[in-house]
């Protein structure tokens, strides 16, 4: 997993958070640690629950 800077999502991202919202926000990227492919990325609040954690597919069930 990977926490950035908002702008680390690319040059898409040129305006400043603090604009639209109240808290500070975070680049997050989830990525397979073989390969680096990125599997989850999302622009979101520091305190926004990790979901893409605990998503069953990208876990490994018995």
């Amino acid at each position: 997993m990977y926490d950035g800077a908002a702008t680390d999502a690319g040059p898409q991202i040129i305006a400043t958070a603090s604009d639209y919202v109240d808290t500070p926000v975070v680049f997050r990227q989830y990525s397979c640690p073989s390969c680096w492919i990125a599997l989850s990325s999302a622009v979101v609040p520091v305190d926004h629950p990790d979901h893409a954690a605990t998503l069953g597919r990208l876990t490994v069930t018995a």
